[in-house]
């Protein structure tokens, strides 16, 4: 274990003495705050080797200076002079991300909803019914030649009947269907839960803070990944599927979500 440095140790000083003259025990104070008492133990020694990676470190110190009353930004902005100091990853950040990259490698890869698109075609336009003119020869033969030669003058008096014209039934476009609604997940918290969300395969991070409540975030072409410091309160429904926690207590990992 290396030594702590005078930064660290003095910041850690301030969160014990802060917790001392509350007369609170580790393990009350980290029943309250739902966290490990470890964890406690760590910021409370300056040992940066067992923090966890910055934004949990934050996340951590910002609680516990909330929950005795300290000036919690102050404390913050300390730390991250500290957290700038430190050069290599602490054994529990690599622990954490070794264990979600293993996660998302066993991730079973998700078919691509393929869209089908139905054209329609011409309805074929029923046959004309002949017209009763056609018959009219066949009534012509039944009757004398008098009859007759009345018929032929008058229909020699008749302009010519028009000849329809064929009709060329117009191709029907097919519609084009409306884009489907992009896919979102809804992430809520009924208490204040720090939580990370970024884009999957991408430094893009849309949320980093504490949440309590509901908030959307679109999942894109990759998809997002969230990590949150209590993972058991956090959320998550995507599209209209049912909602679930992200994670059990003490698994604080990266989740993959694709759309």
């Amino acid at each position: 274990m290396s030594e702590p440095s005078a930064a660290a140790s003095g910041l850690g000083q301030r969160l014990r003495q802060a917790r001392l003259d509350h007369g609170l025990p580790i393990e009350d104070l980290a029943a309250r705050l739902h966290m490990r008492p470890d964890q406690i133990e760590a910021l409370e020694q300056g040992a940066t080797d067992r923090w966890p990676e910055r934004a949990f470190a934050i996340a951590q110190v910002r609680r516990l200076a909330t929950a005795m009353g300290l000036d919690a930004e102050a404390l913050v902005a300390d730390l991250r002079l500290v957290l700038d100091q430190v050069q290599t990853p602490s054994v529990a950040a690599t622990a954490v991300m070794r264990a979600s990259a293993d996660r998302v490698a066993r991730l079973p890869a998700q078919r691509q909803r393929q869209r089908v698109f139905r054209s329609s075609t011409p309805s074929r336009r029923p046959a004309r019914p002949q017209r009763l003119w056609l018959l009219l020869p066949l009534l012509l033969l039944g009757f004398g030649a008098g009859i007759a030669a009345v018929v032929a003058s008058l229909q020699g008096r008749r302009p010519p009947a028009e000849v329809p014209t064929a009709q060329v039934p117009t191709s029907v476009q097919p519609r084009t269907p409306r884009p489907a609604p992009a896919p979102t997940l809804e992430v809520s918290s009924g208490e204040p839960a720090w939580l990370t969300v970024r884009a999957v395969g991408a430094s893009t991070v849309l949320f980093d803070g504490t949440l309590q409540g509901r908030r959307s975030f679109p999942l894109g072409r990759q998809g997002l990944e969230l990590r949150s410091g209590r993972p058991d309160l956090v959320q998550v429904r995507q599209g209209s599927g049912p909602q679930r926690p992200l994670g059990p207590i003490d698994r604080i990992a990266w989740v993959a979500f694709k759309p």
